[in-house]
């Protein structure tokens, strides 16, 4: 049986816990439609392993300590898998897209002999609209230029950008 101060230590339990989930969803809203990046599910995932699983696996034999560090553990390494996989569906809708408009510059040089001058000269012949590249704040980078035509948007704002190179019809990563 479990000390009573340790009870007491632990036994506002549901605020703990309403104050981590809330703690969670903010820095998943934060990072997934303002930031862009997992930037903080970083250290929640260092958290995670360094210091809540270790925890709550020595609290095993404390029931009010287990739940306490338990509930934590569930919610932040929760946090982590979403948010993370929102990243990588954001991502991998961002190169969707870019290939949709890819489709529609190369179409465009086909008809016209050259490359738009700029992204609006797509629409609305090629492309009802220009999309956002993805669901976090962004926008595509297009650039005409007789050594190069690229596409561009960043994967983890502001580095992490990925270029398509119409002369060269590759994708390269500039950070």
């Amino acid at each position: 049986m479990a000390k009573p101060d340790t009870q007491e230590k632990y036994k506002n339990l549901k605020r703990a816990t309403l104050a981590s989930g809330l703690a969670a969803i903010f820095i998943f809203i934060v990072e997934s439609f303002v930031l862009g990046a997992p930037m903080f599910t970083v250290f929640v995932l260092i958290y995670v392993v360094i210091y809540l699983f270790p925890v709550t696996l020595f609290s095993i034999r404390n029931k009010p300590k287990l739940k306490f560090f338990g509930y934590k553990l569930v919610i932040y390494t929760l946090l982590v898998i979403s948010s993370l996989g929102f990243h990588s569906y954001d991502i991998s809708l961002a190169r969707q897209r870019a290939e949709t408009i890819i489709t529609a510059v190369n179409q465009y040089q086909q008809d016209m002999g050259q490359y738009p001058a700029s992204l609006e000269k797509l629409v609305p012949a090629y492309m009802p609209e220009i999309p956002k590249p993805r669901i976090a704040p962004g926008v595509f980078y297009y650039h005409c230029a007789p050594e190069d035509t690229f596409l561009m948007y960043a994967d983890y704002p502001p580095f992490g950008r990925q270029s398509w190179s119409f002369n060269n019809r590759e994708w390269t990563s500039l950070d």
